[in-house]
């Protein structure tokens, strides 16, 4: 079996740190803040768009500070017609791809619509949606459309909405859609809606068995996975997107006959922060600047 060796050499370059009032380029070869935004300029600095749709920074909603990024997604225009994208609608932060072979920490906050917000309100579908990945760029043209390494999604069990995570490995030189060394998927669940939700990711990139996933769901932890793969044996890693992607509805016919009840969907994420093995739970978790309690500084890196 072939086998890829990369040679890395890393720096930290010029990044992008959202405070209060406007977005800084600054350096921090010293820091493990890697990037942060709280879309707090206003606008999508520190965000590249995927496709077609384009979310929107509104103030309606935040997490913290003033303002947050709403991600619509509609299966039929106003016109009853299916629009060019009605998949996702999806940003990719212009934060460095993460190293293979090296740990990182990752936090950012959702809320699903409740009744209270009428029309967008988040109820169950069957069909799942991923809103928040981590993805990997290809090597080779063979490569393309992979599933990514890891996912955060919605989904229904037929009583109510639930959260679940899902990863991929692979060890192989060149690995193609669907050919993987393996696969994992965890119910973390049910979702509330009406409410954010806080998520911190610890994640070590290894296709080999010393990988390492930890999750913490508004304080609490969720899920661990240690001593286990994750990612791909890839010369870059993974990249993080957010969002919302409904795959399903790529495949569906355009008149809707084989929709659920739900048409259209709405979902707002805010403070993404990352940062590099020498993070914690506390740099990254969202609420740190107005307050909120966080857990015990045990769960950082020792």
């Amino acid at each position: 079996m072939a086998t890829r060796r990369t040679t890395v050499s890393f720096k930290v370059a010029s990044l992008i740190l959202v405070g209060s009032c406007a977005a800084l380029s600054v350096q921090a070869q010293d820091s493990p803040l890697l990037f942060a935004d709280g879309f707090e300029t206003g606008d999508l600095q520190g965000w590249n768009v995927v496709r077609e749709n384009v979310p929107a920074v509104q103030d309606k909603k935040a997490r913290g500070g003033r303002f947050a990024l709403k991600s619509p997604l509609k299966f039929f225009n106003g016109d009853g017609a299916s629009p060019i994208l009605r998949e996702r609608t999806e940003v990719r932060a212009r934060a460095p791809n993460a190293v293979m072979g090296r740990e990182y920490w990752y936090g950012f906050s959702i809320y699903l619509p409740g009744p209270e917000d009428g029309e967008d309100s988040y109820v169950p579908d069957k069909y799942w949606e991923i809103v928040a990945q981590w993805y990997a760029p290809q090597d080779d043209s063979s490569e393309s459309g992979r599933n990514p390494p890891l996912t955060l999604k919605t989904s229904e069990d037929g009583v109510g909405g639930r959260w679940t995570i899902g990863g991929k490995y692979s060890a192989k030189a060149i690995n193609t859609k669907g050919d993987y060394d393996g696969a994992f998927s965890t119910d973390l669940g049910p979702y509330e809606t009406g409410k954010w939700t806080d998520w911190v990711f610890r994640v070590k990139w290894s296709y080999m068995n010393d990988g390492l996933l930890e999750v913490w769901k508004d304080g609490k932890k969720v899920y661990s996975r240690l001593n286990a793969p994750i990612g791909f044996n890839d010369e870059s890693g993974p990249f993080f997107k957010m969002g919302i992607y409904k795959g399903a509805w790529e495949l569906l016919p355009e008149d809707g006959s084989k929709l659920d009840a739900v048409k259209h969907r709405v979902i707002y994420h805010d403070e993404f922060k990352m940062a590099d093995e020498r993070g914690s739970y506390e740099l990254v978790a969202p609420g740190a600047k107005d307050g909120v309690p966080q857990p015990p500084s045990s769960v950082a890196v020792q």
